[in-house]
């Protein structure tokens, strides 16, 4: 049972998950509105959220996950170059690293098939390309083990944390 935060619609993942879903659409458009700026920043508080495997556990529980792959995989901004510090392509990586560090959000990004979102950052160089590096690797059916990228992303799933780039404190306490 994962009590008031899901079984409530007025709690407060219950209206930030109605937001994203109702405002996502401003998303797409290339000017900058108050409806878009608000998803970006619930993405970011989720990104944080998620960090502790219980509240990850309890967002796993919405369709807050579905909403954040969808949003990062039509993204009008295809040019990786355009995706600055705290935007919500960025903010959107850091929640989905924060999710593979536990088994059931690694479960719910390959339901989600988030490696076809990530896809076109792969390969690309920087910081966001690092992040899609570590989702992709984390989400591998099999490593190779001659694959050292898979080997330490592993070593880092393992061990429940992730290098400097990615980590994020946990400075919110639970629920």
């Amino acid at each position: 049972c994962y009590g008031p935060p899901l079984d409530n619609n007025r709690s407060l993942l219950r209206i930030l998950e109605a937001m994203i879903r109702t405002y996502s659409p401003f998303l797409l458009s290339p000017v900058l509105s108050v409806e878009g700026e608000a998803i970006r920043w619930a993405v970011g508080l989720m990104s944080n959220l998620v960090s502790v495997e219980r509240r990850a556990d309890i967002v796993l529980h919405t369709d807050i996950p579905f909403y954040i792959v969808q949003n990062l995989r039509s993204t009008p901004r295809t040019n990786i170059n355009e995706w600055t510090e705290e935007s919500m392509e960025e903010m959107s990586l850091i929640f989905l690293c924060n999710l593979i560090k536990f088994e059931g959000g690694r479960e719910m990004l390959k339901t989600l098939e988030v490696n076809a979102a990530i896809e076109p950052v792969l390969g690309k160089g920087g910081i966001h390309a690092y992040r899609a590096g570590l989702i992709h690797c984390a989400l591998a059916e099999e490593g190779n083990d001659g694959d050292d990228d898979y080997k330490m992303t592993q070593s880092y799933a393992a061990d429940g944390e992730y290098p400097p780039l990615v980590q994020r404190s946990d400075t919110m306490g639970e629920f």
